[in-house]
């Protein structure tokens, strides 16, 4: 099948950054997930097997995805900066409607999510700084954030899943120029 792209470049790297993130954001909440609920919750010592992994295969699977995602993330947001711009000049997030805000949310959720994992991974793991008790009241933060990050994004995804659905299809079919390149979609 030949696939005839007419959207502009930026829009085709939005399309497969977004697609991007997406598979990073799942592939690294169900490896969270999986450690939160069979390793810490269950109390399994680390070197309990769940579905063929243990836990520092887990763990190393969600600090890898964590980082491409972050990666994946930042592309996205150099691609959106001017929204970035706009909802911090005066505090306009405040003041704007439901969209706007859902979407700061969500950048600050995952702000704090990443920072928290990112500061318990380094400091305590690479580093030796702090003790057991501050890595283990970051990570329970780090937790809960994270679970309130799973809701924004999907939030996020039910009302971008038209932009994502129009997009596949005007990269499929050669594009008819109502879809991902209308000015509402960015």
């Amino acid at each position: 099948m030949k696939i005839l792209i007419t959207m502009s470049r930026k829009k085709v790297v939005n399309y497969f950054t977004d697609l991007a993130i997406f598979g990073l954001f799942v592939l690294m909440s169900i490896n969270g997930l999986m450690l939160q609920v069979v390793y810490h919750m269950k109390r399994n010592g680390p070197d309990y097997v769940y579905m063929n992994f243990d836990k520092s295969e887990w763990l190393l699977m969600h600090k890898a995805s964590s980082v491409a995602l972050t990666i994946g993330i930042a592309i996205h947001i150099a691609l959106h900066s001017g929204w970035l711009k706009n909802a911090f000049k005066g505090l306009a997030f405040l003041k704007s409607g439901y969209k706007t805000k859902s979407l700061f949310y969500l950048f600050v959720a995952y702000f704090v999510s990443a920072a928290t994992g990112f500061v318990s991974w380094i400091f305590t793991g690479f580093l030796s700084i702090g003790g057991p008790e501050a890595r283990h009241a970051i990570m329970e933060f780090h937790d809960k954030i994270s679970l309130i990050l799973i809701i924004l994004f999907g939030i996020h995804l039910v009302k971008k899943a038209k932009w994502l659905f129009d997009a596949t299809r005007d990269l499929l079919s050669g594009g008819n120029g109502n879809g991902p390149d209308r000015p509402d979609c960015n």
